[in-house]
């Protein structure tokens, strides 16, 4: 007889956030996948970043820092999504955000998405788990740079006034990405 497990509880899944904090606390560098488009161009769904462990108080304007701005979101995933999790159902937990540091404001650090208009609220340097250090895309590793280009710039000036440009880049990235992972056609016969 099949026996489906039952989807994680939110009981469970805060069970686990301890977990999770306490391996972004320790020294040397964890790798997490990105999942969320508030940063684009910067980071696309399903990147993978290199997260080195840095108290919040050596966080420089311009970093990508890695915070949890609460204790954690939760979300229940009710269709399939190559970039993210591959489920009908179940509960997806946001657990850190990944953000541009601004500056610093009292004892706190202000932070943006690059595809956002606004700053985020200040988040507590206690709840600075660590900087971006490089990121994996594909095959393509690279370094995040402080300052954006002035093209990158500009495409954030859009991107952040056009949601019908940020649903047809993000379209054109996951078609992208699911070609990369389709088989190589068969040679042709000579």
């Amino acid at each position: 007889m099949f026996e489906c497990s039952p989807s994680p509880t939110v009981d469970e899944q805060r069970a686990r956030w301890p977990t999770a904090a306490e391996v972004l606390r320790i020294p040397g560098t964890v790798s997490l996948r990105v999942g969320s488009n508030s940063m684009l161009p910067t980071l696309w769904p399903g990147d993978v970043i290199a997260v080195r462990r840095t108290p919040g108080c050596d966080i420089r304007p311009g970093r990508l820092v890695v915070y949890a701005l609460k204790e954690f979101d939760v979300h229940r995933v009710v269709r399939w999504d190559p970039n993210a999790a591959k489920m009908t159902t179940g509960v997806i937990v946001n657990m850190f955000t990944v953000h541009r540091a601004v500056r610093y404001e009292r004892d706190a650090l202000i932070t943006r998405g690059d595809a956002l208009l606004g700053d985020d609220p200040p988040v507590q340097l206690s709840r600075i788990f660590g900087e971006v250090v490089a990121i994996q895309r594909g095959r393509s590793h690279i370094v995040p740079r402080e300052k954006l280009t002035r093209t990158q710039e500009l495409f954030c000036f859009f991107l952040r006034r056009s949601r019908h440009l940020q649903s047809l880049l993000l379209h054109l990235h996951s078609l992208r990405h699911a070609m990369n992972r389709s088989p190589a056609a068969p040679e042709p016969i000579s």
